[in-house]
This record gives C-alpha cells, structure tokens and sequence, in this order.
C-alpha cells in the first residue's frame, strides 16, 4: 500500500510538471483589478459612518504629524481597538498622506479587495490543479479564475469595502489567504531554501492578519485541515504519525484564545453582553437562523436583500421562531454532507468546512452584533469555488459554461454598481436601511441622525422619536441626546432640557449628555443651575476637565464675570482643550478693554461721584 507521504509527495510533483507559464497567469489578475475599480469607482467620496467616526475620525491615536516610533507605538496599540495594530496603522498612515480626505481611505480599501482576488486567484489555482480530477491545468487556470472572478464581484463583499473600518476585515482575510497560499507554495518548493523562505512568508503573514482582525485565529486549524485534504489524501496513517504537530496547533489557537480572552474567558465573554438587548442563548439560538441567512445572501445577493442594518427577531426557544430548529438542522445536514462528502468530493467538503469554520468565531458565543454582512467575506470564497466545480461538472458544453459565467458576472458587476449608489451619502444609505428594517431603533437613529447632518431637523425629530416609539431597550439615552441636540438647534430650549434630563437619568455616566444639558441651560439664562451641573461633572469625570472649564469659562463671561472666565480657560488651555486658547484671548482682550474704559471714566473731569458727607 501506497505510504501517505509518498501520496503527497507524488501529488507535489504531478502539480510542478503540470505548471507551465501562460500569458493568461498575467491576464487574469490585471482583468480582475480593472474590473475592482470600475465597480467601486462610485465609492471613492462615500462618507465616514457609524464605527468610522469612532476608530478613525475621533481617534487621535492615529493622527500622525511625523513618523516617529512613540507615534507609530501609539496608533498601533492605543488606538480604539487596540488588539488590530495593523489595521490601525493603515488608518495612521492615511491621516499621515492626506488627514481625513476620504478618496485616500476607500483606494486603500479597494487595493486591498483587488489584491485579494488576486490571490484568490492564485490559491484555487493550485488548489485545483492538486485536486486528482483536475487534470488538464489550463483547465484549472480557468476554473480558478472564474471562481475568484465571480467572489470579486459579489455584491455580498459592498459592506467589506465600501465601509472604511471594515478594512479591518477585508485585510485581515488578504493576509489569510496569503498566509495560505505561502505555505502550500512551500510545501511544493523543490529547494530547501524556497521552502524556509515560503513557510517564514507563511508565518509573518498569519501574524499580519491575526494583527487586522481576530477572525484569522482559525489559520492554523485550516492550514492542517488543508494539508491533510489535498497533500495527503486524508490519511489517517499521516494523521496518527503527527499527533505531536497537530497537538502543537491546538496549544496555538488555546494561547491565541487566551491573548484576545484572557485566563477567565467566561467573564469576559459574559461581559460582552452588557451593552446587548439579547442573552447569551438567544444570541447562540439567533445565530443557527443568521448563517443561513448568510448561505442564502451568497447565492441570491440581489440589492434588495442587502442592507447594513439588518433587523433579526432574537430566538427565544429552540422552537420560538419554529425556524431556529430548522435552521439548526440545516446546518447540522450541511456539516454531516461535508464528512460524507470528503473521500470523493474533497473541495465541496473542505468549502462546507471553511465557510461553517470561519463565521464560528463571529457567529457564536462573544456578544457581537447579531449580523453584519462583511462576516461572509472571508467564509464565502469557497463556497464560490465549490459553486464554479459543481457548475464545471453539470454543464458539458464550453459555450454553455462561458455563457453563464459572463452572465452571472454582468448580473453580479450590476448589482455591486447599484449598492454602491447606496453608500454615496450617508442620507440614502440609511434611507435604504430604515426602508428595509422599518422597527429597528437603531435604523431609524440613523436615518434621523443623517437629516440632521444636513439640517433637515423636522424630518431628524421624526425619525428619532419614531426608534423612541420601537421602545429600545439598549440606546435609549442617546435617542433623547440628539432629541436634545435638534431641538436646541431650533432653538426649542424647553423641550431640549426636558429631553437630556431624561437621557441624563437614563445614563449618568456619559459627560456629554450633561454639558450639554448644562449650556442649553445657560441658553436659557438659568446660569446657576448651568454651573452647578458642571462642578458637580468636574468631580465626578475628571478626564473630560478641559471641555468642562470651558464651558464654565463662557457661562462666567456671559455673566461678566471676566476673572472667573479668564481661570477657567487657562485651566481648560492647561489642559489641551483646543478651543479653550482663544476663548482665552477674547477675554483677556476684553478685560483690558474694560479696565481702560474705567480708567478712561476715572480721569475724565467731573465724572468721580462725591464722598458721602462732603
């Protein structure tokens, strides 16, 4: 009997006899970036929204005036999500190039989504040409770019690109798949030499990507899974004479685990859903329904069906809705077909595996989101090769094969075009989200948050108190916030007051609620109870002190009480508070104007009052 390692090694020298150079190794990849940037060329002036304000606009970390190492140190690991250094310094360089010049953000973006289809391209490349069946390699060639072709455009990959933070994802699956396609390339390398300096690309890149984004944290569990599959023909001998190695990987992923969980991961698991309206259950029951959701996205991904805030009802039960139970049957089908599966159909197997795989980590237990599109990014790229074989295998004849491809890649390439109209402003993007999940609060926050942007406050007012009306268990107290912000704006003080008092009492710790309750009611002349609000704030969130003495420095100057003012904005100015320094200057300007109008009164004939008695 045929030795497994002597299996692998014969199937390393079949694939480097059938690897020859073709023109349409080059081709291809340039075609697929041609085509990334005509779907996304309406991307390149799409707003900052949501998380993207957060991690990039507010986030000083980032905002590098030179290139020095504390700076670099800060922005990589100070920055909001300290535990994805590279994504933060990709953010760090482009405010280093331009500030926050959007075309900059979204070119970075869309280089990283081409240069992923291309190296998609590339690992299907081998993967098929390793597959036994595939035994014409041009045909491979083909296959491997129709597959990657149609994963480039996929209108499913819009929230991936098109939303600037979520470079954190799109990078973290570039460097995932290269780290891939590095340690298959060394496991066919003839020289030593190749072979150590594929396998040290193979390990900086899982490093690179494990620093973009947790999920790359099922790498090594894949890079096994997948020798095992296509380089030793899933030999149980080569699995039991690398128990050590194998035993290795598992104490990598427990330290990843514990590096981004902690010794107690249980807490802080559970302390992820303090911020949550659903439990730790609902979410693991909701999620079963979720991924089959997501399974339906890739293969119908019809704008319609597409948006950034989807609204899932939480599973109560296993049988509240009745879908959950069969979703969960669903998938344990799935799971079962890629066991049976493997012997004979190893790369629809190994995609049932991949995709189920590398959504556990976002799609389980941690108190995330209960759905966001860009979780399919990486988990869909086999899936969409599995597609292109079945596809290869059903239609015999070639004209029929590229009939359907240029057709699924026109109606693909449209529907991308046409999400991506969405995304140009943040106004119809979250139109397009209320529209579609009209009872989710936080849809119709956003879409009253967008009028507000441009002024449009009747309409703002309306939407907000509309996701006031859905009875939002999590966000209530920012719905009365920006209740309070508009209707100051319209300079409609009493219902403003009312509106922070309620989101003041709703959440006593945000400081910003309670500055600004504290200068509408300056607003109002109420100047007593402005400062006291804000003293008892100063106490309270010493680290907000800077904007707190400045806004007592204008109550104090609205009252003419100079000196008072001139303190406050020199300890705001001590502070760094960037506003505080001409607020400083207009009243030391206008303390000096006033004691020479009084000394000017004083020496003019006349004008000194008698004594009393004289």
């Amino acid at each position: 009997m045929e030795t497994a390692e002597h299996n692998g090694t014969d199937k390393l020298s079949e694939y480097r006899s059938r690897t020859p150079q073709k023109w349409h190794v080059f081709i291809f990849p340039i075609f697929l970036v041609c085509l990334v940037f005509i779907l996304y060329a309406n991307t390149f002036n799409s707003p900052f929204i949501l998380d993207d304000w957060r991690n990039i606009v507010a986030n000083y970390s980032i905002r590098l005036s030179e290139l020095d190492s504390e700076s670099i140190r800060d922005a990589a690991v100070e920055s909001t999500i300290s535990t994805r250094p590279l994504a933060n310094l990709t953010f760090a360089g482009n405010y280093f190039l331009h500030q926050l010049w959007l075309p900059g953000y979204h070119l970075v973006n869309i280089l990283i989504h081409a240069a992923t289809g291309v190296l998609l391209f590339l690992f299907f490349k081998i993967t098929l040409s390793l597959d036994l069946r595939q035994q014409r390699n041009d045909h491979a060639h083909l296959l491997a770019f129709s597959a990657a072709l149609l994963w480039t455009v996929h209108p499913l990959h819009v929230q991936s690109v098109t939303y600037i933070i979520q470079r954190m994802n799109s990078l973290a699956a570039m460097f995932y798949i290269l780290a891939m396609l590095l340690y298959i390339r060394g496991r066919i390398a003839p020289v030593l030499k190749k072979k150590v300096f594929y396998f040290f690309g193979c390990l900086l890149s899982g490093l690179l990507a494990l620093g973009s984004k947790e999920i790359a944290a099922t790498l090594p569990f894949f890079i096994l899974l997948y020798e095992w599959f296509f380089l030793q023909g899933m030999s149980r001998a080569w699995v039991k004479k690398r128990l050590l190695p194998m035993a290795a990987v598992g104490v990598l992923l427990v330290i990843i685990g514990v590096f981004y969980l902690g010794t107690d991961p249980l807490t802080l698991i559970k302390s992820s859903y303090r911020i949550r309206d659903f439990t730790l259950i609902e979410r693991v029951l909701t999620e079963f329904r979720v991924v089959v959701f997501y399974i339906s996205q890739v293969f119908l991904p019809h704008p319609s069906r597409l948006n950034l805030e989807h609204h899932f009802s939480v599973s109560t039960s296993m049988f509240d809705p009745f879908t959950t139970i069969l979703s969960l049957l669903l998938l344990l089908s799935l799971f079962t077909a890629g066991i049976m599966l493997a012997r004979k159909q190893r790369i629809l197997s190994f995609a049932i595996f991949w995709f189920l795989g590398n959504l556990l980590i976002e799609s389980s237990v941690i108190g995330l989101e209960i759905i966001f599109e860009h979780r399919t990014y990486l988990p869909s790229m086999f899936i969409i090769l599995a597609v292109a074989v079945l596809a290869d295998r059903l239609l015999q004849e070639a004209r029929l094969k590229k009939a359907v491809l240029v057709l699924v890649v026109i109606m693909f390439s449209t529907w991308t075009f046409q999400r991506n109209m969405v995304w140009q402003d943040e106004l119809t993007l979250a139109k397009d989200s209320a529209l579609k999940s009209p009872d989710k609060p936080r849809a119709q926050m956003n879409l009253g948050r967008a009028f507000e942007a441009v002024g449009d406050y009747e309409n703002s007012v309306r939407h907000y108190e509309k996701a006031l009306s859905l009875n939002p268990s999590i966000g209530a107290a920012m719905l009365h916030y920006n209740l309070g912000n508009v209707l100051a704006a319209q300079n409609k003080l009493d219902e403003a007051v009312a509106h922070y008092w309620k989101a003041v009492s709703l959440e006593p710790g945000k400081p910003a609620i309670t500055i600004n309750l504290a200068v509408t009611l300056s607003k109002q002349k109420r100047y007593a109870e402005a400062e006291n609000i804000l003293k008892d704030l100063l106490q309270r969130h010493p680290q907000v002190a800077g904007e707190i003495h400045n806004n007592l420095g204008i109550i104090m100057s609205e009252q003419g009480r100079l000196a008072s003012a001139e303190f406050h904005f020199s300890e705001s100015v001590k502070l760094g508070f960037p506003l505080a320094a001409m607020n400083l200057e207009e009243v030391k300007k206008e303390r000096a104007n006033r004691a020479r109008e009084n000394y000017m009164f004083l020496r003019t004939p006349g004008s000194q009052r008698r004594s009393p008695g004289r």
